[in-house]
């Protein structure tokens, strides 16, 4: 990966995951389809932990150690704001909202409209709404640009090993 210069005027705390800030975040979903699966993951001073996806059988070695797991939605998204690509894990909130707005606009996927994710609230006080957005154009440039991003994204957090 080539160095990036730091733009102070955008930064944001480098991470593969999104996290939204209080008020209404633009994204567009770039990858082809979302998917679901039970993720473990565990509390820790520092922040909640991601520990993988369950196997949901016996194997399973977080389960193994008393480990929950939470049903998550998952796609690889672009912040339009701050023309970044995250991957994003949401919850029920996020992720049945997304879901049933597509579903509700008559859309045949993820990919045709931008998404408004409202957060509000604190800590365990959080929630979230989503809104249909614009229809989705990402310009010749921000392909370019997204693409890697999206196929690094996906080799180290979604593919099965």
């Amino acid at each position: 990966m080539p160095i990036k210069r730091i733009d102070l005027k955008n930064y944001i705390t480098p991470s593969d995951y999104m996290s939204f800030p209080q008020g209404d975040t633009r994204i567009a979903i770039i990858s082809n389809s979302g998917g679901m699966a039970r993720m473990h993951g565990m509390r820790a001073t520092s922040g909640y932990k991601n520990l993988g996806i369950c196997s949901e059988d016996e194997t399973c070695e977080h389960c193994k150690k008393g480990y929950e797991s939470k049903l998550k939605w998952i796609w690889v998204i672009y912040w339009i704001e701050k023309g970044v690509v995250r991957l994003l894990e949401g919850g029920k909130m996020i992720g049945d909202g997304i879901c049933m707005a597509t579903q509700k606009a008559g859309l045949d996927n993820f990919t045709q409209h931008e998404y408004i994710i409202t957060a509000t609230g604190e800590k365990m006080q959080r929630k979230y709404s989503v809104k249909l957005g614009a229809k989705a154009a990402l310009t010749d440039e921000e392909k370019t640009l997204t693409e890697p991003a999206k196929k690094f994204l996906i080799n180290k957090h979604l593919k099965q090993k």
